[in-house]
């Protein structure tokens, strides 16, 4: 699966969404002055709770499902069975999270399904995206 077929489906958007918000959320709340990322500014993903900024977002992301099919780092290494770097990426954004009181579920969800995959109790699939966004309370 590749970005293009992630942005396709409206889950697959919304887990983009979802990590982002907490991304941006946690950098800001540090005083980090967050580059912009994905075509917007950090405040607007930080924002992303708020309905309006969650469909401007969604449109953005949905305007991309016929653009080029490249696959992240992390989604090349779960295809061919190697070991991720969720610990570094997500599990840190948790980690920073919880010394400013910002709340990451879904990055904790996301690092939880990837452990899964890394240590073969899952299979990688689309269906893991409902699996992180459930776990996480969406």
């Amino acid at each position: 699966m590749g970005m293009s077929d992630l942005n396709k489906h409206p889950r697959g958007r919304e887990l983009q969404i979802r990590l982002a918000q907490e991304c941006a959320a946690v950098g800001l709340a540090h005083g980090y002055k967050v580059e912009n990322f994905g075509g917007r500014t950090a405040l607007e993903w930080a924002d992303a709770s708020r309905g309006d900024m969650y469909e401007m977002l969604d449109a953005a992301l949905a305007e991309r499902s016929s653009g080029a099919n490249w696959r992240p780092s992390m989604a090349q290494d779960v295809v061919k069975g190697r070991p991720t770097e969720i610990y570094q990426m997500n599990g840190f954004v948790c980690d920073q999270g919880l010394m400013v009181d910002v709340d990451t579920p879904v990055n904790a969800a996301m690092v939880n399904v990837i452990r899964a995959i890394d240590s073969g109790e899952l299979e990688s699939g689309f269906e893991n995206v409902d699996l992180v966004l459930s776990s996480a309370g969406y």
